[in-house]
């Protein structure tokens, strides 16, 4: 009989541990999530001078330099621009790598973060995507897996096509249609003697 207090501390415990979790979880504590639309460009260079991505798996299909077959894995680093002109005004960067991920070479996964230095208010923001590519599709739609600063929390999905490929000179451009859902605002949980509190931030 002597267990039963400790037991039912326990669960009472818990209880009131589970019920404060659901509380900062609920939904009730985020604000309502916002559309927001981006169109942009990125302009990638595969040949030297100034090239913006680079093999560091390299297993090569044919003679040509850049063409790869499966297991390669590409990093780069291309511009992001609000147009196809290279001159068009500078966004930020599109960072990430990919590897062939298909016995054909059709097909990519890809990882790549936007890193956006303007326009403002979203500079220093980014956004992760994360996804197959299948390159042999004209619209290829790739999920929004995270986000940072303006984009935190944010979801959605791409939408990108090849805008102008030439081989011979290495240079591609790639278009992208973008969809976030994002929150206007999130409430921060504090602490203040052992007491919690609820502040709410401007996204």
């Amino acid at each position: 009989m002597a267990s039963i207090p400790s037991v039912s501390l326990f669960l009472k415990t818990t209880l009131a541990a589970a019920a404060l979790a659901v509380a900062f979880l609920s939904p009730a504590t985020l604000a309502a999530e916002n559309e927001t639309r981006f169109h942009f460009f990125t302009h990638e260079r595969q040949i030297p001078p100034n090239r913006t991505v680079i093999p560091s798996v390299s297993i090569p299909t044919t003679p040509h330099p850049f063409v790869f077959g499966f297991g390669s894995i590409l990093v780069f680093d291309n511009l992001l621009a609000a147009g196809s002109d290279p001159a068009s005004r500078h966004l930020g960067r599109s960072q990430g790598l990919v590897a062939y991920s298909s016995l054909n070479g059709e097909d990519i996964f890809i990882v790549n973060t936007l890193v956006f230095k303007e326009p403002r208010p979203f500079a220093g923001s980014s956004i992760t995507l994360l996804a197959r590519n299948p390159l042999a599709e004209k619209v290829r739609e790739l999920p929004v897996v995270a986000g940072t600063g303006k984009f935190r929390l944010a979801r959605g999905y791409a939408l990108q096509s090849t805008y102008y490929s030439n081989a011979t000179t290495g240079v591609y451009i790639y278009e992208f249609e973008l969809i976030l859902l994002q929150f206007e605002r999130v409430e921060e949980i504090t602490t203040q003697s052992n007491n919690f509190s609820a502040a709410a931030v401007k996204l």
